[in-house]
């Protein structure tokens, strides 16, 4: 595998870091030619791809993230509002999520306990919070909180997210879709594209994990980017819906409460910052 992963590096100028020529490889800046570990080749387990993109999941993965999706719609989605209000979980929620196996994703069988990975957590963890309730459980399963603090921001963000973009589509103000005013529209695409990028930094944090190599800046990033992007985006939501936004009847409000304690617990922002520097500086 790493014999493979060498020939790729090498046969592909596309992977080459170029310098110019004015500057020898010997005074090349320090940590230039060091590889990081976010560029290892990881392969999601059973894809069979080596370096296959980071959201490739294999057929376990898929299998769970659909059954956690469906159960968050159909048993976790409704009782919401109601756990919000008693600041509480439901016995059924907690009675199914034993159930199923959740909360024993990535314990081994013979403890009783799911058996699949780490990453299969992530998982469980963003689609818990696409329904706005995916933060005790996030600190109550993963020893790298930290990751699993960006899978419930992604999740938390993306739900938002997907509630207030429909509605903007068929919101009508001065004879057009809100979603076609160009400025409205680019504000869309740039939060779209954060999401995105906390993504691939959240599965990147588990992956490297999986693979066991040091994951300690990539988990900071993941956590710090995340948190910051689901403030931005539940922020943006509110102010796209309007003033219904901000009412008790829209799940927009609660995700937008709900997104500032991701920049505080498993480590403020600015402690993710001077993680990543620390990190920064021993590499430089």
């Amino acid at each position: 595998m790493e014999v493979a992963a060498v020939r790729l590096l090498r046969g592909s100028a596309l992977l080459r870091r170029n310098f110019p020529t004015c500057l020898p490889a010997w005074k090349s800046p320090p940590g230039a030619l060091r590889a990081s570990h976010s560029e290892a080749l990881l392969s999601p387990a059973g894809s069979g791809l080596p370096g296959a993109p980071l959201q490739t999941l294999s057929d376990e993965e898929l299998m769970i993230q659909s059954a956690v999706k469906k159960f968050a719609r159909e048993q976790v989605a409704p009782l919401v509002s109601t756990m919000d209000e008693n600041a509480k979980m439901e016995k059924s929620v907690i009675q199914g999520l034993f159930q199923q196996g959740f909360m024993a994703v990535d314990v081994d069988a013979k403890y009783g306990g799911t058996g699949a990975s780490f990453f299969s957590l992530v998982l469980v963890v963003e689609e818990l919070a696409k329904v706005g309730h995916g933060y005790k459980y996030a600190i109550g399963s993963l020893n790298e909180g930290r990751i699993g603090i960006a899978a419930q921001m992604l999740g938390l963000a993306q739900g938002c997210f997907d509630y207030t973009v429909p509605y903007i589509k068929e919101r009508m103000q001065f004879g057009k879709r809100l979603f076609d005013f160009q400025g409205l529209q680019h504000q869309v695409a740039q939060v779209a594209t954060q999401l995105e990028a906390a993504r691939l930094l959240t599965y990147n944090a588990a992956r490297l994990v999986e693979a066991g190599k040091p994951f300690i800046k990539e988990a900071a990033m993941a956590k710090y980017y995340a948190s910051e992007v689901a403030g931005l985006t539940t922020s943006r939501c509110i102010d796209w819906m309007g003033g219904v936004g901000y009412t008790r009847n829209c799940p927009v409000e609660k995700y937008f409460r709900d997104a500032k304690i991701g920049t505080i617990y498993e480590g403020a922002s600015n402690i993710q910052l001077n993680t990543i520097g620390k990190h920064l500086d021993a590499a430089y």
